[in-house]
């Protein structure tokens, strides 16, 4: 009898903040920019999880796998500010990637294995402006959030004996939300407005 179990919780939060009646009334423009991804492009939550038993009569094993993300990026100004001219940039972004494989093999008389593999991710990400927001007049301002989930669950499951039963079920799951909001009140003077909210997944 064996039973192995792996499990990989990223909960990271990221966030760029402005405070309320914050006046930035110069030029030289602004940069408000929240951002979290895995180091170097892998898995941010990657669980493996590997179980084989072996019996003249009996033998049960299991390999459970969970990865999950609840990653929050968030780029905010606060309420009854004022923005700078020039170019102005407010962007969240999370680039999450999960990654789960159970493998669960056995050998006996009477034989059962099975594995269970589930990625989830749940992230939040929001870019937003305050109320009441006004700004010196400004050659382009950019509210962007953006949210990129991939999540791979991968089962393997193998018996062999004179009795054998196996299974294998690998899942994932996406509730990700990914907004952006202008708060009421707020007067905006821009040659070029961009407002966007993008979420991908994989």
């Amino acid at each position: 009898l064996g039973v192995s179990t792996a499990l990989a919780d990223v909960n990271s939060t990221v966030r760029a903040n402005t405070g309320d009646n914050v006046s930035i009334a110069d030029a030289g423009g602004l940069t408000i920019a929240a951002s979290a991804a895995p180091d170097g492009g892998g898995n941010g939550a990657n669980s493996q999880a590997f179980a084989g038993t072996g019996g003249e009569y009996l033998a049960v094993d299991g390999a459970i796998a969970i990865s999950k993300n609840r990653g929050v990026g968030e780029a905010t100004t606060g309420d009854s500010g004022i923005l700078p001219g020039g170019d102005v940039s407010i962007t969240a972004t999370n680039n999450s990637s999960q990654h789960a494989y159970g493998s669960g093999v056995s050998v006996g008389g009477g034989a059962g294995g099975a594995s269970y593999a589930e990625a989830d991710s749940t992230a939040k990400v929001d870019a937003a402006l305050g109320t009441n927001t006004t700004n010196v007049p400004s050659l382009s301002l950019t509210l962007q959030a953006t949210g990129i989930d991939t999540n791979d669950a991968r089962a393997l499951a193998g018996t062999y004996g004179v009795v054998a039963g196996n299974a294998a079920v690998a899942q994932t799951n996406n509730t990700s939300e990914v907004s952006t909001v202008v708060g009421a009140g707020t007067a905006l003077m821009a040659g070029i407005v961009s407002i966007g909210a993008l979420h991908t997944d994989d």
